[in-house]
């Protein structure tokens, strides 16, 4: 079957399978607005309690590829393009007293992020730090074999990547003294850090113009400015583009959580059906700007690297730090998302900020018993998963023979 068949046989089946709360409702939203900032909504820590497993089986070895943490937004111009209409419709007196707060609270999302574009947040150090507390209490054994002592440790040229790696490894390094880190980052290894194809600049420009589209079509600049402006006519006159006025509300909005702050209501100052028309189209242009392809390259290198670590290699570790745009799409090949869907359908199947949220992982938990069967275990956000198509052989259980040429195959039919 070749590439374009299987994910959409994939992602029908997991559309049936995946469970309501990973499905986009207005109610869900209403009841939790915070998952409104999507892709952007800081790691939300729930780990499962490990099945445990078969007897004689300990764990000895993991592979793992993790999103960034919480950062800043990447955008400066997105970010202070709203307080600088502000400023302008402050001095023209236009705000009524809510739209004095929002103006007040975007500014200081500007003047916080300022100088630290795209880069971690403390937070996001702290998502990691935690991430490596967890993955040592978990699966001690791992860490403990004075055999296999070495971790290795990539990270996209990306820095708060590199800042990621740096916060993750630091608290291995604490509880584990003893062990050996090796670290590397650079061009040579982005091919399985990044997605980096060239269609994916493509998908977002093509994004871009269909986002136009639904602000077009869906957004009124009368009915979203009405509780912030004290004459809508008026303020609207002194906003050359609306559309991009409002998006700039949301994305200073968006990443708010991500910084640290406390839950700011967007509602109480945006009607609902803005805030639905901001927050999907946002999402939707992001998670459809990604591309497929590289996925592939990182799971033969994931796999490699687990065979250099079961042919008596000292290697106890290989954690990697990269991006959404990797790992969405590695998710999706192994048939753990939904994704990729059209950008209309999008909201109404994909929670980003549960599926994809800063610090999302995968890992991969190798466990062997003394006759050096080897069985392991997947983790997507710390929870345990079945694999559509592939059989376990107790619980999450899987023999590593039968996932290594699951694996080829889904590598081989690319």
């Amino acid at each position: 079957m070749k590439i374009g068949r299987l994910l959409i046989a994939i992602s029908v089946l997991m559309l049936l399978l995946q469970p309501a709360g990973a499905q986009v409702t207005l109610e869900k939203l209403r009841n939790s607005p915070e998952q409104m900032t999507g892709l952007f909504h800081p790691y939300p820590a729930s780990p499962d309690a490990d099945t445990p497993a078969p007897a004689g089986f300990k764990p000895f070895y993991i592979s793992h590829y993790g999103r960034h943490g919480s950062r800043f937004e990447t955008s400066e111009s997105l970010v202070t393009l709203a307080p600088s209409y502000f400023k302008k419709l402050r001095e023209a007196g236009l705000l009524t007293a809510k739209g004095e707060a929002l103006a007040d609270f975007l500014q200081g999302i500007a003047d916080e992020s300022a100088g630290r574009w795209g880069e971690l947040t403390e937070l996001g150090a702290k998502e990691h730090r935690e991430i490596a507390d967890r993955l040592y209490a978990r699966f001690t054994p791992v860490f403990q074999d004075r055999k296999r002592a070495d971790v290795v440790c990539t990270a996209s040229v990306v820095t708060r990547c590199v800042v990621s790696m740096a916060s993750s490894t630091g608290e291995l390094r604490t509880l584990a003294p003893e062990l050996r880190f090796s670290y590397r980052t650079g061009e040579r290894y982005q091919s399985f850090m990044r997605n980096t194809q060239t269609s994916q600049k493509q998908n977002l420009r093509t994004n871009a113009s269909l986002l136009q589209k639904r602000y077009k079509a869906e957004l009124d600049p009368a009915k979203a400015g009405s509780a912030l402006f004290t004459d809508c006519a008026a303020a609207l006159a002194l906003i050359p583009k609306p559309a991009a006025f409002f998006e700039s509300i949301y994305r200073g909005w968006a990443i708010h959580l991500a910084m640290g702050c406390p839950f700011f209501d967007l509602r109480d100052y945006l009607d609902e059906e803005t805030l639905m028309t901001l927050w999907g189209g946002t999402d939707a242009r992001y998670l459809n700007g990604m591309s497929f392809p590289d996925a592939a390259v990182l799971l033969k290198e994931m796999l490699a690297c687990a065979d250099a670590a079961l042919d008596g290699g000292s290697v106890c570790a290989d954690l990697r730090y990269g991006h959404d745009n990797m790992l969405l799409p590695m998710l999706s090949l192994l048939g753990l998302s939904p994704w990729p869907f059209t950008f209309e359908e999008s909201n109404s199947v994909f929670d980003c900020a549960s599926a994809v949220p800063m610090a999302s992982n995968l890992q991969m938990v190798f466990y062997k018993n003394r006759r050096d069967e080897v069985l392991v275990k997947i983790l997507y956000n710390e929870h345990e998963r079945i694999l559509p198509g592939l059989k376990p052989v107790t619980g999450p259980y899987y023999d590593w023979n039968g996932l290594k040429k699951f694996f080829s195959n889904l590598i081989t039919n690319k």
